[in-house]
């Protein structure tokens, strides 16, 4: 339950601050407290930066990634270990327990540096291993241009032997008008074509133009203290920050390092300069006025301006690292008539001059040609159909990538995935026991062939305080673990002492083969996994252990609170478990639940001693069979619900 409307609840952050603002979120560096040269294995934060991060996500349920195409693996395993370590898991499930939702285009362009993610990874596939796809249909960006989108579409796909239908061709050749839209922003494949034509530009539109020298230091060796360099660094793949900065009045520039997300001043906004604020006795800038194109970026620093206007931004010079030695001072800009198909991934313009020579990637062609909203706001120079081309493997991998939902399945694959084992009838089967021990009986456990065979199991007393390595010897099972140190707070002396004490904990293990994920309910102080099974109808489920100590009423306090939770996630719902009270002789739990449209189904003894303590409960659910079935190595037998 979130208790402030400060709680955050849902994440959004992306690789790059262009997308991230685009989103309203945060860049992943920022929203976990990532380092910008992270190195595996992961390394954990320091217990005071963690428990910050930790009580500023202590409600996180799901993160929202945008371009996650620009993500690689190193990020992924990042985000999952600072997730893990933010919602303290102790078990085996990746990224905390929290839900991802990954949007993105993988035939865009790959990471700068790092392997994409849908490339495998030997040192844990966490993307092949835990992600589905749900493939979107409707074309935004260039809706109002349908011609155009399906070209986009299958140049999005074209591979490099394949010849491009004579049609495409001709309508592409058609936009080499050889026009000169000088104030269209011109996308070239490679640095070098775009600082040349940036700097021949800047002499053609700007009267006056400086160039701003970094101002580089190093540390003086007997004093210690920062002094000017006596030789300038020239190149340094550390930092962006040039050496010799270009600009004048009416120059377009780009920033091009983070200044603060939340008001838009990140790395790729566009601007225009409005006027260089000279030192005076110095041939050095002091302050760059720059008036940006989104009038919302910098709003924030423009209201704490003294200055008259109010739709310029004054950018000041950054520090920044440029070797183990020097450290520099420069305006974080950089001229902006052109820039790299990299710094468009994400935008969108009126009107573009592409140019396609020297195009050396995979994709590369296609980010650049699709930025524009028609085909009119399109030139292209140097066409030649050999630079569109997709990376093939992205293809075999997407094909690969299961369906979230897939329409035909719902109608037919599903059903016959839950085709009862006897009978003939459609059905689900679960096995609930309390096999008090999970690592004790996990032998005989996996020998008992009737719960093995199950489509999904749930577990309480599983006696485990974290980790456990059932998915070594369970292959075709997924495995969710919720220990007992992890269920209770501190909040009162009750919860307090069951949090303290042995034992206990539950787990749900699903086929792999059949589409269900955790829920991640806020409901507190209870011992429970609650998922989904993921069919052509849904229905959530919800396996309990409630401590013989656990004062009933208080208990059934938390119950109702659960019920309430799921019921807005699915009309259709069963809640089971081992609640510690024998319905032969008292009804407070079952009165409860069927106060809430609830009907118990087991109607015999499940323990050794003839008691009935392991429920399940039914809601909108048309149960086929409910039974016991014996074990030898626990006091409680197992029950089977087929439906």
């Amino acid at each position: 339950m979130i208790e402030s409307p400060d709680d955050i609840s849902v994440l959004l952050m992306a690789p790059t601050g262009v997308a991230a603002y685009n989103i309203h979120g945060a860049t992943i560096h920022s929203a976990l407290s990532i380092s910008t040269n992270v190195r595996l294995p992961y390394q954990p934060l320091s217990e005071e930066k963690i428990s910050t991060l930790r009580h500023k996500l202590r409600q996180l349920q799901i993160v929202i990634i945008d371009e996650i195409s620009m993500v690689d693996q190193k990020m992924l395993h990042y985000i999952h270990g600072r997730l893990r370590q933010v919602k303290q898991s102790r078990n085996h499930n990746p990224f905390g327990n929290v839900s991802i939702l990954a949007v993105g285009d993988f035939y865009q362009l790959p990471p700068v540096k790092g392997k994409s993610l849908y490339q495998t990874d030997v040192t844990g596939d966490l993307w092949n291993d835990n992600f589905v796809k749900v493939e979107l249909t409707e074309i935004m960006r260039q809706k109002e241009d349908v011609q155009f989108a399906k070209l986009l579409n299958r140049l999005r796909v074209r591979k490099k032997k394949e010849q491009l239908e004579s049609e495409d061709v001709a309508l592409l050749k058609s936009r080499e008008t050889g026009e000169d839209w000088t104030d269209a922003l011109h996308i070239y494949p490679c640095n070098k074509q775009v600082d040349e034509y940036n700097r021949q530009t800047l002499f053609v539109k700007c009267s006056e133009c400086v160039c701003v020298l970094a101002k580089d230091f190093q540390k003086d060796a007997k004093s210690g203290k920062m002094i000017p360099a006596v030789k300038s660094v020239k190149k340094s793949s550390r930092t962006n920050l040039s050496d010799c900065l270009w600009l004048g009045v009416g120059a377009r520039v780009m920033l091009t390092r983070n200044l603060d997300v939340s008001d838009g001043l990140v790395n790729g906004v566009f601007g225009t300069v409005s006027d260089i604020v000279m030192l005076p006795n110095e041939h050095s800038a002091k302050i760059v006025k720059v008036k940006f194109d989104n009038e919302k970026v910098g709003a924030k620093l423009k209201k704490q301006s003294s200055g008259n206007s109010t739709d310029v931004v004054c950018i000041e010079m950054v520090e920044d690292n440029v070797t183990q030695v020097f450290v520099r001072h420069q305006f974080p800009l950089k001229l902006a008539w052109a820039c790299t198909s990299h710094k468009v991934q994400g935008m969108t313009t009126e009107k573009a001059v592409v140019c396609l020579d020297r195009t050396f990637s995979a994709g590369q062609a296609y980010v650049s040609l699709s930025r524009v909203v028609s085909l009119n706001g399109l030139i292209i120079e140097g066409f030649d159909e050999k630079f569109i081309y997709c990376n093939e493997k992205v293809a075999e991998a997407i094909s690969e990538m299961p369906l979230y939902i897939d329409n035909e399945q719902s109608n037919d694959s599903v059903d016959k995935i839950e085709l009862a084992r006897s009978g003939g009838t459609y059905c689900t089967s679960i096995a609930m026991h309390n096999i008090q021990g999970l690592q004790a009986h996990f032998v005989d456990f996996k020998r008992n062939k009737e719960m093995c065979s199950c489509d999904f199991i749930c577990l309480t007393e599983t006696w485990s305080d974290g980790d456990f390595d059932c998915e070594m010897d369970l292959s075709d099972y997924k495995w969710y673990h919720q220990p007992r140190c992890m269920s209770y707070d501190n909040t009162s002396r009750v919860t307090h002492m069951l949090k303290e004490q042995c034992h206990g904990g539950v787990a749900v293990c699903g086929k792999k083969d059949r589409l269900f994920s955790r829920l991640n309910l806020p409901v507190h102080n209870l011992e429970y996994i609650a998922f989904q099974i993921i069919s052509k109808v849904s229905v959530a489920i919800v396996i309990i252990y409630r401590p013989a100590s656990y004062v009933l009423n208080e208990f059934l306090s938390i119950l109702e609170m659960l019920l309430n939770e799921l019921h807005n996630v699915s009309n259709k719902c069963i809640v089971m478990g081992d609640f510690n009270e024998d319905i032969m002789k008292q009804s407070s739990v079952q009165k409860v639940m069927h106060d809430h449209g609830y009907k118990q189904c087991v109607t015999e003894a499940t323990t050794e001693n003839g008691t009935l303590l392991d429920h399940v409960y039914v809601r909108n659910i048309d149960v086929i069979e409910t039974y016991v079935s014996p074990t030898y190595y626990s006091y409680h037998e197992a029950v089977i619900l087929k439906f």
